[in-house]
């Protein structure tokens, strides 16, 4: 379902590991980045973010949004869409037990 990305499946995983380790649901993306680097040391935030689009627009992981008093630490990391910055992946409801 991912396509052509070497790091989807590990990026799916983390995600859903974080959930069951009791971390919660919500994985900022510098952490997402830094874990998927560590597998893929070539890959650039660039890349990543383009391939994060890929995974959320063919229903394979969620893409989160700051709340409204939530300041990301590393914006720099954010990925915009439009007027909407995603800050935070998420496995799909359910996935994880």
């Amino acid at each position: 379902a991912a396509g052509a990305l070497p790091w989807s499946n590990d990026a799916v995983l983390y995600l859903e590991q974080r959930v069951e380790a009791g971390v919660g649901e919500r994985c900022p993306l510098p952490e997402l980045f830094g874990a998927m680097r560590k597998k893929e040391p070539a890959l650039t935030i660039r890349d990543f973010h383009s391939g994060l689009r890929r995974l959320h627009d063919r229903g394979v992981m969620r893409l989160l949004t700051c709340g409204e008093d939530d300041e990301p630490a590393e914006p720099e990391y954010a990925l915009l869409d439009g007027p909407t910055m995603y800050y935070y992946a998420a496995p799909l409801r359910g996935r994880a037990a």
